[in-house]
């Protein structure tokens, strides 16, 4: 595809001004409409099926590259990205907003495995093969999905993941102690109509108040604060679809087999999280054949965030150093 477009409306498709050719340096007016941050760059693209994804890249653009898929919520702009630290290392990072977050339309109804698809269609427009796919919270399972189902994978890594209710049975809200959560997921199970008006409450809250809220465990301070914020003001200015449609998803049929993956994984946990049990990293780590489990003692959901670097090392080397990045940055925040 030779041609893209920005809007700040998502069904606006009319203003010339956001339409440019793959390469060229944007314009003004679409930086400001897409909230970039210096040294990212965005595509906008229709797929085969007329949906428009929103692809980013960040870091050194002939660096090292991983897909990097978000939480849930979130968008492109994923607060784990440190461009400086990854043009210093020779690495890119590559986001996708999900459908329905920020500039990815819509696909109602979709299920978990639709990532597969979304990856497959960024990885060829922009040519870079998806070798290593990384999935941090509600990135996870559609991380294992890319791992199981898409061309090309090498490594995956799932941090923080959700297991599939297929396989956890009775103990998938064993551990779950986040109030909110429950209550979101056993509506998603049981009530899914109620679903909308829980998130679209939640959504309008975290646009106007931030997320803290909603997540106890956020990592507090300077960098992680803004880039949290943005994330998740950017996945929900449109409103909350995207998050609804990850909801439910996650508790139906995901649509493929984590048993089938192939490929070197990590799965990653947090012992203190009170969000993805630790019980369902340990289980996807059982029926992923040869998976690596490992658990970082005394840490909250959110501190995921700050072991991109490390996940990055070990789809590079098969080695994984923990605590090696992250605990100099807990230095100088607050959890």
């Amino acid at each position: 595809m030779s041609e893209f477009l920005f809007a700040t409306d998502p069904t606006d498709r009319s203003d010339e001004r956001f339409w440019s050719e793959r390469g060229r340096p944007l314009g003004e007016y679409a930086l400001g409409a897409l909230g970039i941050i210096s040294g990212q760059e965005t595509h906008l693209i229709e797929g085969p099926d007329g949906r428009r994804l929103a692809i980013q890249l960040s870091g050194a653009p002939n660096g090292e590259s991983a897909y990097l898929l978000h939480g849930s919520p979130g968008s492109r702009d994923h607060p784990a990205i440190n461009p400086i630290e990854l043009h210093q290392t020779n690495r890119q990072i590559i986001t996708i907003d999900r459908p329905g977050y920020a500039f990815s339309d819509r696909k109602e109804g979709r299920s978990v495995v639709d990532a597969v698809a979304d990856t497959r269609i960024a990885a060829q427009y922009l040519g870079i093969p998806p070798r290593y796919v990384i999935g941090i919270s509600g990135g996870g399972p559609h991380a294992l999905a890319c791992a199981a189902e898409l061309e090309g994978v090498e490594k995956v890594v799932a941090a923080v993941s959700l297991a599939p209710t297929s396989v956890m049975g009775d103990e998938w809200f064993d551990g779950m102690l986040s109030p909110f959560n429950v209550e979101v997921f056993e509506a998603a199970m049981y009530c899914p109509e109620k679903v909308i008006g829980m998130l679209t409450t939640a959504a309008t809250e975290i646009l106007q108040q931030g997320y803290g809220k909603y997540d106890p465990q956020a990592v507090r301070g300077a960098h992680h604060a803004v880039r949290s914020v943005s994330s998740h003001r950017q996945g929900l200015r449109f409103g909350p679809y995207g998050w609804i449609d990850d909801t439910l998803a996650f508790v139906r049929d995901w649509r493929f087999d984590v048993r089938k993956i192939a490929v070197p994984a990590l799965i990653w946990s947090a012992t203190e999280d009170i969000y993805t049990p630790l019980r369902h990293s340990e289980r996807l780590a059982e029926l992923i054949p040869g998976a690596k489990l490992h658990r970082e003692a005394s840490a909250k959901h959110a501190q995921a965030t700050l072991t991109l670097t490390e996940m990055i090392n070990w789809c590079l080397t098969g080695e994984y150093h923990a605590g090696a990045h992250h605990k100099s940055l807990i230095d100088h925040e607050t959890i």
